[in-house]
């Protein structure tokens, strides 16, 4: 089916290599890499280092805080149910749904992450785009990834 279409737009380059390895040869193939968050952010809020690792997202799919170690360096969790069983350094944040106030709390500093220790999730993400990356990188922050993600050459 792939093979009759004129041209297809596909998430990363790791997507697109896979569908030639499965066979389409016909359309053209365009790769997007990232996905654009053009929301604006306040320019006036500098970015600073910190201690501190963001997460954006549900945890019970990523699994993030099993395997973040107790240390000092704080983790912020926004969107999961908060858990007593983490270490002290990890934080709970509700879900913010209004991207210009996440994004302005992101810009204060720190990194943002993006992770999975679920393998099904990790592989998932070797081949579409993370709004994660476009949010953490549009908040002016350094991303934290694992080497597998579609946009790992990119980072």
């Amino acid at each position: 089916m792939y093979n009759k279409a004129h041209a297809l737009i596909v998430a990363s380059e790791n997507m697109k290599e896979y569908l030639i390895e499965k066979g389409v040869v016909n359309p053209k193939i365009y790769v997007q890499n990232l996905w654009d968050l053009p929301e604006k952010v306040d320019i006036s809020i500098t970015p600073k280092f910190m201690k501190r690792i963001s997460f954006t997202g549900n945890d019970g799919k990523f699994g993030i805080m099993d395997a973040f170690p107790e240390s000092d360096v704080a983790l912020e969790v926004y969107g999961s149910d908060k858990r007593e069983d983490v270490p002290q350094n990890i934080n709970f944040n509700p879900f913010i749904s209004d991207e210009h106030v996440l994004l302005n709390k992101l810009r204060e500093g720190g990194f943002g992450l993006v992770w999975a220790e679920n393998e099904h999730v990790r592989n998932y993400m070797h081949y579409c785009n993370s709004y994660k990356v476009s949010t953490y990188l549009r908040a002016g922050i350094p991303v934290i990834a694992h080497k597998s993600i579609s946009c790992a050459k990119l980072l």
